[in-house]
C-alpha cells in the first residue's frame, strides 16, 4: 500500500513551499514541489489527489474483483433519469471479493441534490468532473469543483448539492468488503 505525506517546509501558514512525497511499494519516491502560487498549488494538488485517490481505490478493488479487464462506453452503462438529473451506473452489485461495488456518474441540474445528506455502511469516494457545488461531511459544508474529492468513511453522513448555474457531474466509487 502506498503512503502519501504532505510536508510543510515553511513556518508560514500558506500553501507555498510544500512538498508532496508519494512512496509506492518497490518504487522510488515521487516528489512534487510548490511553484510558489498558493492557489495554483491548491488546484494542482486537488486535481492530482483526486486522480491519485481514484487510482489507489481502483487497483485493490479490481484485484479483489478478480475481474477481467473491460472498457465501457457511456452507452453501455445503465442510465437512470431522475428528477434531479441522471445517474449512469457502470457497475452496481456484488463483485468478486466485494459484497457490493458501485461505479457511477451522476449529473445534477442547477440547484439540485440527489437526496439529503445520508450515511451507509459502504465507504465512498466522489470526484467532481464538471460544474460547482457544495458537499457536506459530518455536518460541515465545503465548496467543491472540478477535480475536487470527497471521501466518506463507512457510516459518515455526507451529501452533495449543485450550487452553480450549470450541471454538476461527479463520479462515485462505493464499496463494501465481504
Amino acid at each position: 500500500m502506498g503512503l502519501l505525506k504532505l510536508k510543510n517546509n515553511s513556518p508560514r501558514k500558506s500553501l507555498g513551499n510544500r512538498r508532496i512525497t508519494i512512496n509506492a511499494r518497490n518504487s522510488e519516491p515521487l516528489q512534487l514541489r510548490s511553484r510558489g502560487n498558493a492557489m495554483e498549488d491548491f488546484l494542482d494538488r486537488r486535481t492530482m489527489l483526486g486522480s491519485l485517490a481514484a487510482c489507489i481505490v481502483a487497483n485493490p478493488l479490481l484485484q479483489a474483483l478478480d475481474a477481467h479487464s473491460v472498457v465501457m462506453d457511456a452507452k453501455d452503462a445503465r442510465e437512470d433519469p431522475r428528477p434531479f438529473g441522471t445517474v449512469r451506473r457502470y457497475i452496481d452489485g456484488p463483485a468478486g471479493g466485494l459484497k457490493h461495488l458501485l461505479v457511477s456518474q451522476t449529473t445534477l441540474q442547477a440547484g439540485q441534490e440527489p437526496h439529503p445528506p445520508h450515511s451507509h455502511p459502504e465507504a465512498e469516494i466522489l470526484i467532481v468532473t464538471e460544474g460547482s457545488g457544495e458537499v457536506s461531511l459530518q455536518g460541515k459544508a465545503a465548496p467543491i469543483g472540478p477535480g475536487g474529492l470527497l471521501y466518506a468513511a463507512p457510516n459518515d453522513v455526507h451529501g452533495i448539492r449543485n450550487s452553480g448555474s450549470v450541471p454538476l457531474k461527479y463520479c462515485v466509487f462505493r464499496w463494501l468488503l465481504n
